[in-house]
Formats: structure tokens, sequence, C-alpha cells
């Protein structure tokens, strides 16, 4: 299996790093790059080539639904997985229109998803398991 080129884009650096040592972890991963809000990812993706980008829904100057949008319309061959603490529906929705693979929550242990994001990257939609069960249960109470 070949080694997953990967960008991280989050406000937050703590964060950023603190992804970047868990998918090291995980193993065949090399992180080409990292931005701070929307903007960043666009330049960055115009200068290095990622198989698969971590996006925060809620950043700065553009946010992660508007940049996925252009961003995979760009570059179709690129996963996109949204990654928040904004667990609502309509933000679920809205990045998974704009392009996203998957949409994992920060408030859950994500790690066996991050492994199967790795491992085979077009498997299908990636949501987190507790936000797979929100959505069963909001989508039975309308």
């Amino acid at each position: 299996m070949r080694t997953q080129k990967v960008i991280i884009a989050d406000s937050n650096k703590f964060f950023r790093e603190g992804l970047k040592t868990i998918l090291l972890n995980i193993g065949r991963v090399k992180i080409v790059g990292e931005a701070e809000c929307g903007n960043d990812l666009l330049n960055l993706m115009e200068s290095q080539k990622a198989d698969i980008v971590f996006v925060e829904v809620n950043m700065p100057k553009m946010n992660g639904i508007e940049v996925t949008r252009k961003a995979h319309l760009k570059f179709p061959d690129t996963t996109f997985i949204a990654f928040s603490s904004l667990e609502n529906k309509r933000y679920i929705d809205q990045m998974l229109e704009a392009g996203a693979e998957g949409y994992l929550s920060k408030n859950c242990n994500n790690y066996d998803l991050f492994r199967q994001i790795i491992e085979d990257r077009h498997h299908g939609r990636f949501i987190s398991p507790e936000l797979q069960i929100r959505q069963m249960t909001d989508n039975n109470i309308n």
C-alpha cells in the first residue's frame, strides 16, 4: 500500500499538531502541508498534491464548506474529510454536498476511522459513529 499525502487545514495549531501525531502513528502517511484558513488551503493545494485533506468546517476567511466546494471541483481526485466540533446535521449535510467524503467529530475517538481512511480512502463515506447514530435519530424524528 502506498503512502498517502495529507494536508491538515485547521485554524488551531495545537489541533493540527495532535492530528499530525495520530496520523503519523498510523503509518503510511506523509504530511505535505498545513493550512490555517480556507484561502491558505487553496493556495497550498496549487503547489502541493494531496491524496487526503482533513478540513475544519469553521475556519477564518473562507470556511470549510466553501473551500471544500471550490477545492473538490479543482482537485476531484483528492479525498476531503471534514473534521469539526460542530455536530449539527446541517453542517454535516453541507460538507457532504460540497464534496467531503466524511465528517468526523472532534469530540469522538476516530482512530479506527483514520486507519480506514488511510488504508482505503475510496471506501465510501466516513462518519464518526456517534454522528451516524444522531443522524439516524434525527431522520426518524422528521
